[in-house]
């Protein structure tokens, strides 16, 4: 109680000694001390930008194209792929693998999640 007195009457005291405009000329002098505004400036120039945008259009404008052209055009495209057997050996890799994973991610996410709380001030 008695620290909570003597806190108010130093705060009372310092208060009581700053000029009335105060805020206003700190506030006046900001502009001026204030650096200039920030333009952004793009790492590739507008023009690169929309040559990329017209260059990604005419790929996918073709590929649809010619996917339409072949479906339509009735040719035949007669493509194997040998894939190799999977055994009950691969079939165990496959899934201890996957397991193994997750088990060490949910592990990871614990730890971190632990230090994360522990530097939490």
């Amino acid at each position: 109680m008695e620290k909570d007195k003597i806190l108010k009457q130093i705060l009372e005291q310092s208060a009581a000694k700053a000029p009335e405009n105060f805020s206003a000329k700190v506030m006046g002098s900001l502009p001026e001390v204030a650096p200039k505004t920030f333009v952004y400036q793009p790492l590739i120039p507008l023009i690169i930008q929309k040559c990329f945008l017209f260059f990604y259009l005419a790929v996918i404008t073709s590929i649809i194209v010619l996917s339409i052209w072949v479906a339509f055009a009735g040719y035949h495209f007669n493509i194997t792929i040998n894939l190799p057997l999977i055994t009950v050996d691969t079939t165990q890799k496959v899934l201890t693998a996957i397991v193994v994973f997750w088990i060490l991610f949910g592990t990871n996410q614990i730890i971190n999640q632990r230090t994360l709380d522990r530097l939490k001030f």
